[in-house]
């Protein structure tokens, strides 16, 4: 049937466009997102399933004997510089009671004890004052830490014989002597 009456064409405000528009939009990113989501979660769990295998399977005999000569090796250099630390140095004490040594007296005997930071001399001097003179050297040097006078008796053709207990500080027998010193590097120029 024929209209007599014509109707007009409804028009519809622009924002319901924008809205049309912008939704639709909204609509298609959001599946985009689930879609790059689940590509994700899929991955991760791939590669989540992949390192629990790995670690499954624990270290390879490879990596064990691996493991155990590195361990084998850092013993070795453990107990070695434990022995260069305890190492003692008796040269110190040659040049040092050479440097002491009053002209007129000399050692006949010597027991050396780096361990117990001990020596025991036996000598001879010329007379009574070489002997005292000898004692009070002994008194103003620096490396004997104490030291006990044992015996003192008149000897054959004058001399005047003695012993001596001396005891020296920990660090003189742990210092290297200079000539066994490691040189230090110099920098090239």
């Amino acid at each position: 049937m024929p209209t007599i009456i014509p109707k007009q064409p409804t028009i519809y405000p622009k924002w319901t466009g924008i809205v049309l528009g912008v939704s639709a939009f909204l609509l298609v990113a959001s599946g985009l997102s689930m879609l790059v989501l689940w590509l994700l979660t899929s991955r991760t769990a791939d590669a989540i399933a992949a390192l629990d295998v790995e670690l499954g399977r624990g270290q390879t005999q490879e990596e064990n004997d691996l493991e155990a000569r590195v361990l084998a090796y850092k013993k070795k250099l453990d107990d070695f510089a434990k022995v260069t630390e305890a190492r003692r140095y008796p040269d110190n004490f040659f040049p040092f009671i050479q440097s002491i040594t009053h002209e007129k007296a000399f050692f006949t005997s010597l027991s050396l004890n780096p361990a117990a930071d001990k020596a025991t001399l036996a000598g001879e001097a010329a007379d009574f004052r070489a002997l005292a003179e000898q004692i009070a050297i002994l008194r103003a040097t620096e490396e004997v830490e104490s030291f006990t006078i044992g015996s003192i008796k008149l000897g054959e053709e004058g001399f005047v014989s003695f012993s001596l207990d001396l005891v020296f500080p920990k660090a003189f027998f742990t210092i290297p002597p200079p000539s066994q010193k490691v040189p230090e590097e110099q920098p090239i120029s």
